[in-house]
């Protein structure tokens, strides 16, 4: 397919094809990758965009499916936990949520995993709108009022951005890209500052409820204000939930299709704080708000942390304004405030 095998080329790092596949030559992928997809679902007969992050993404017309999107996940996203992650979507897409529908469970492909869903396609938005903000931390709380109380699957096995969950601080980087340990030198502050997170994170004792741990704009589609989909399904897990909503705070605006001026300022995440307290009918206690500010100061932190790794490894990725570091340090011993 040679509209895939351009769109594999295109790419600046194919580490991660490296990585799955054991090549990261564009025609060699493209042909794994359709065959692939020819033997599970039909033949592909377009694509609409191929891309990488944490697994490598393809949006496809598939013949006698239609649009879907098939994401090549690592081996440590974990097959059972997949499986369970898809149940989650599937029950959401069932109670009305706008949520794609699986079309293939997780299934071994070289050394990673596919799944595929049908593809909801949106619209360009500015996740500097308060509209759109309010409209995102909304739909975060029905997401979590539809997933929670009828969910009892085993969302356990990752820990890729779940701090009170890890044996270590960090875990497992959600790109192959980034090296913790070749670039500690210089990041000491950061990784001080998320122990100390990490540290309040975990003595909370809160319940724990069904949530997506990578929600902003990237990751979902909006028409008309409104959210129509979800992407992004292996970021389903289980944390208490000002965990959750203090995470989807430091990022919610986010999109890296566009770059950093997508970044939130301490005012936005404190606003969406408030926005979403407005849709759960009333405020979080003193003890959820420390939990809040502790969870997105650790996102912060892990986010300034992948940053330092590229400014040693990829220095031609890192922006020279709106970084994670410097949104950091506005941070560092100043709550949010909201």
């Amino acid at each position: 397919m040679r509209a895939l095998a351009s769109a594999i080329a295109a790419r600046h790092d194919r580490t991660l094809e490296s990585t799955i596949f054991g090549t990261s030559n564009p025609d060699n992928v493209a042909a794994m990758l359709a065959t692939f997809v020819g033997g599970h679902l039909g033949i592909v007969d377009g694509l609409h965009f191929y891309r990488g992050g944490s697994g490598l993404v393809a949006g496809m017309h598939v013949v006698g499916i239609g649009d879907i999107v098939v994401k090549i996940h690592r081996r440590n996203a974990g097959e059972a936990r997949l499986r369970a992650s898809q149940r989650v979507q599937q029950h959401l897409a069932d109670s009305g949520f706008p949520a794609s529908r699986p079309v293939l469970a997780p299934t071994l492909i070289a050394d990673g995993i596919a799944t595929a869903e049908t593809m909801i396609c949106g619209e360009p938005v500015d996740g500097h709108d308060p509209a759109v903000r309010s409209e995102t931390a909304a739909c975060l709380h029905r997401f979590i009022s539809v997933a929670t109380p009828a969910s009892q699957v085993d969302l356990s096995g990752s820990d890729l951005m779940m701090p009170t969950r890890r044996s270590g601080l960090w875990g497992d980087p959600h790109d192959v890209r980034f090296d913790f340990g070749a670039t500690a030198s210089g990041a000491e502050w950061i990784d001080r500052l998320a122990a100390e997170a990490q540290e309040r994170l975990r003595t909370t004792t809160a319940a724990e409820v069904v949530a997506h741990f990578d929600w902003r704009v990237e990751n979902l589609a909006l028409r008309d204000g409104t959210i129509v989909g979800v992407y992004d399904w292996d970021s389903v897990g289980r944390a208490p939930e000002a965990v959750a909503v203090g995470q989807s705070s430091a990022q919610f605006s986010t999109d890296w299709t566009i770059g950093h001026s997508t970044l939130p300022t301490t005012e936005e995440m404190a606003a969406f704080v408030a926005d979403y307290e407005v849709a759960r009918g009333h405020g979080f206690t003193n003890e959820e708000r420390a939990v809040v500010e502790a969870a997105n100061l650790m996102v912060l932190a892990y986010c300034a942390r992948c940053e330092h790794s590229d400014r040693l490894l990829h220095p031609e990725l890192v922006s020279s304004e709106n970084t994670w570091a410097e949104l950091l340090r506005l941070r560092r011993g100043h709550p949010l405030g909201w």
